[in-house]
């Protein structure tokens, strides 16, 4: 039977913090610039991500991004002004369809 011989060696703290990182820093995402991300390159990431982004939810859907334009705006989905500019656009979508469909049928 072979007896062997284990020795331990004892690095001081100090010279440990010199040596290795202890920080984690490998894993921190690199901060982003103020104007790194620009409008267009925000609308081009919000077109790509659009239907995957959840319709309902308290953040990280559709509805917030709704509900913090909207306040932003200073306006509400309740807001009486928003319903009948809609409808509005709607009415005057309906009509050019129609139109369209009229020359279409000629």
């Amino acid at each position: 039977m072979e007896i062997l011989s284990i020795e331990k060696t004892y690095t001081d703290n100090s010279v440990l913090n010199k040596i290795i990182n202890t920080d984690f820093t490998f894993f921190k995402k690199p901060p982003i610039e103020e104007n790194e991300i620009t409008t267009d390159d925000f609308f081009e990431f919000y077109e790509s991500l659009f239907y995957g982004i959840d319709k309902e939810g308290l953040v990280n859907s559709h509805k917030y991004i709704l509900s913090k334009t909207l306040d932003y705006l200073g306006l509400s989905l309740k807001d009486d002004n928003i319903t009948e500019e809609l409808i509005n656009e709607i009415t005057r979508l309906k009509s050019e369809l129609l139109e369209i469909n009229k020359i279409n049928i000629n």
